[in-house]
C-alpha cells in the first residue's frame, strides 16, 4: 500500500513551514536562534500547540490553520521530531 497523494502534499506542506520558519530565524546569521526558533517550533507541533507551533514560522495565520490538517492527513495520533544539525550559509 503506498502512500496517498494527500499526505504527501500534507508533508510538504509542513516541510515548508518548518523551513520558513528557520530561514525567518536566520536572517541575522544567529546558527542558535535558528536552533531554537526549529526545536520550538518542533516541541510544540510534537504537543499538538499548533498555534505555537505556527508562531515561530513567518506564517502564523496559515501554519496555524494548516498545521492540524497536516496531522490529520498523515493520520498521526501522536508525533514526534529529532532536530538533526544545522549549519550556516557558507558552512
Amino acid at each position: 500500500m503506498g502512500v496517498s497523494t494527500g499526505r504527501i502534499r500534507a508533508a510538504a506542506v509542513a516541510l515548508l513551514v518548518l523551513v520558513a520558519g528557520a530561514l525567518a530565524a536566520c536572517s541575522g546569521d544567529d546558527r542558535d536562534q535558528a536552533r531554537a526558533a526549529a526545536k520550538a517550533f518542533l516541541d510544540a507541533w510534537a504537543a499538538g500547540n499548533f498555534g505555537g507551533a505556527a508562531q515561530h514560522t513567518d506564517a502564523a495565520d496559515t501554519a496555524s490553520a494548516w498545521l492540524p490538517e497536516v496531522q490529520r492527513q498523515l493520520d498521526a495520533r501522536a508525533v514526534a521530531f529529532t532536530l538533526g544539525d544545522t549549519s550556516a550559509d557558507g558552512d
